[in-house]
């Protein structure tokens, strides 16, 4: 087995294992130790992977968002698509929302501007034939708004309808910004 094989598969049990704990046990509850127990990994594999347990959450809520959110599927003009598909898993997804019951509002906010940054940036070298870096501001802005948006919307049991959510964080959006992303 290949090197980058082996550490997948050890990524996948230590994933596995660390959503096992937390739906028995609070994140605080859960120790390194236990984890590799359960995950059948050895100490120095989960320190090659991660820094500690709050490195783990951060990179597993990533992980689970690639996993159940797949933005890649979606062609530059179904944007308003992506994003209703996106907050409907968001909204459904238990194992989202059990990461998200044990994240504070800092981890969730560097998770998802990540993901939200790397989304646009994507559809934006899709819709733009040279990047320019001058958006790099606007991308951080309009990350920061969803990022933001999404994290009250989460924490109020979602009461806003999906469609008034994405107008919302819209409006927010430099205008530079939404004719680079070919939002109307």
């Amino acid at each position: 087995m290949s090197a980058a094989r082996e550490k997948q598969k050890a990524e996948e049990r230590i994933f596995n294992a660390f959503i096992a704990l937390l739906k028995k046990e609070d994140f605080d509850s859960i120790s390194v130790k236990e984890l590799l127990i359960d995950a059948d990994v050895s100490k120095s594999t989960f320190y090659r992977l991660y820094e500690d347990k709050y490195d783990l959450l951060n990179k597993s809520l990533l992980y689970a968002m690639k996993k159940y959110v797949e933005p890649e599927k979606y062609e530059a003009d179904q944007w308003r698509d992506m994003m209703r598909d996106l907050l409907g898993r968001f909204k459904e997804s238990r194992t989202l929302k059990m990461f998200y019951r044990h994240s504070s509002y800092g981890l969730f906010f560097e998770v998802h501007h990540q993901f939200f940054e790397g989304m646009m940036l994507s559809r934006i070298e899709k819709c733009v034939s040279q990047y320019d870096e001058s958006f790099n501001l606007e991308l951080d802005m309009a990350a920061s708004c969803c990022s933001t948006a999404l994290y009250y919307w989460m924490k109020n049991d979602f009461l806003l309808p999906i469609d008034v959510l994405i107008d919302r964080c819209y409006a927010m959006f430099p205008d530079c910004l939404k004719k680079a992303l070919e939002i109307e």
